[in-house]
């Protein structure tokens, strides 16, 4: 066990504890020997609790620096908690492009309240590929909204064989029931029914 690790996780002992300020020294030595763990959790540290959102942006850079994204993540949320939507756009779309799931559909998110439908679908669908439920609610939400029902019954059924019967509310949609075959409305009953017993 490294040295930088072992600080880390003396500092993680005390932050169960509530001794922030022991904390905070543990995880400043670590994050000095270059934990990038320790880095993101002293910044959400100072985004969070002490709100000295220079600390917290230093910090989350630091961890960027180290490839840890999750700290984009958060840095994305700091900047829309500072209302600047430019900059927690760029670090949003950062942490997405690299893999973050929460990211992908917050990202999605802010290209859908832009209208940049399609991008926003692109990131729900890269996020709901990856098992984020919410994302494949939004993408379906976005293709209806761009009135692509053929797509949006694709992910609706994607959504039914995944075991998660919401995705059966969209089936109420006029649209999405015009693109249904008869044996995709007993395939869908099935479907439901499936998921519910599950």
């Amino acid at each position: 066990m490294s040295e930088a690790y072992e600080l880390y996780v003396k500092g993680k002992l005390f932050m169960n504890e509530n001794k922030f300020k022991e904390m905070e020294h543990f995880f400043v030595k670590s994050a000095e020997l270059g934990n990038a763990s320790a880095m993101n959790d002293l910044a959400f540290y100072h985004h969070k609790i002490t709100n000295d959102h220079d600390k917290a942006i230093k910090y989350y850079k630091m961890a960027i620096e180290k490839k840890n994204f999750n700290s984009a993540t958060n840095l994305a949320r700091l900047y829309l908690d500072l209302k600047q939507t430019d900059e927690s756009k760029k670090w949003m779309k950062l942490a997405a492009d690299n893999g973050e799931v929460s990211a992908m559909f917050n990202y999605g998110f802010l290209l859908e309240k832009e209208n940049h439908l399609k991008d926003a679908c692109e990131y729900y669908q890269k996020a709901f590929d990856l098992g984020h439920t919410d994302s494949g609610f939004a993408l379906v939400e976005c293709l209806i909204n761009q009135n692509l029902f053929e797509k949006a019954k694709e992910v609706i059924f994607k959504g039914l064989r995944k075991k998660n019967y919401e995705f059966a509310y969209y089936l109420d949609e006029k649209e999405i029931q015009k693109q249904l075959s008869s044996e995709e409305s007993q395939n869908t009953f099935k479907l439901v029914m499936d998921a519910i017993r599950n």
